[in-house]
């Protein structure tokens, strides 16, 4: 039950934290899964990100959640990339993978609780309807780009000023390129180059 209060709108979320702390923390609990999997797992993380507007226990939920099923989609020789920075005065999560993509047709239900794509007795169907709620309760907004054979893309916005409004947006496409394009303007702050 304390995982469904977690997708239920509306729920408070308190607290700060810093994102590159949580994000560096992410990636090296997930780095040997990904390895052993031959997957590359890295992070292109800005400096000096402003604080997130939930506490580290709920970010570290969202982006372990959003880092597994990348993982998940994934074969040897794939890329899952975790992307932070500052975008509209909103703070910008992005984990983007190369792996298998979302089902034409599921898309629109992948944050309905207990839904999933995965085989029996490898997921509740729970971890994005988990992302929702935390976002939602903050007022921010998450996108999913995918597309079969393409990769997944996932863009979490929350606010950094308090009148941010939710927006669920999901597109059937996502380019590959996003996830092996050159990111000359940000910092590499850790993780494979």
């Amino acid at each position: 039950t304390r995982l469904l209060q977690f997708a239920q709108p509306g729920r408070p979320v308190g607290g700060k934290c810093r994102p590159n702390d949580v994000i560096a923390e992410v990636v090296e609990l997930f780095t040997p899964a990904a390895a052993e999997k031959g997957v590359q797992l890295d992070r292109l993380v800005d400096t000096g990100l402003p604080d997130a507007p939930v506490g580290p226990a709920e970010l570290e939920q969202l982006l372990m959640n959003l880092v597994q099923n990348g993982i998940d989609a994934c074969q040897r020789g794939d890329i899952v990339r975790v992307q932070a920075s500052v975008r509209d005065r909103q703070l910008q999560f992005i984990v983007t993978d190369t792996g298998c993509g979302i089902p034409h047709g599921t898309l629109n239900r992948i944050f309905d609780p207990f839904f999933t794509t995965k085989p029996m007795g490898h997921g509740t169907g729970l971890g994005l309807s988990v992302c929702h709620g935390i976002v939602r309760s903050v007022g921010g907004s998450i996108e999913v780009e995918s597309a079969p054979g393409q990769g997944t893309r996932v863009i979490v916005s929350l606010p950094i000023e308090s009148d941010a409004r939710l927006g669920i947006r999901l597109h059937e496409a996502c380019p590959l390129s996003a996830a092996r394009s050159d990111h000359s303007d940000r910092k590499e702050a850790g993780g494979n180059p």
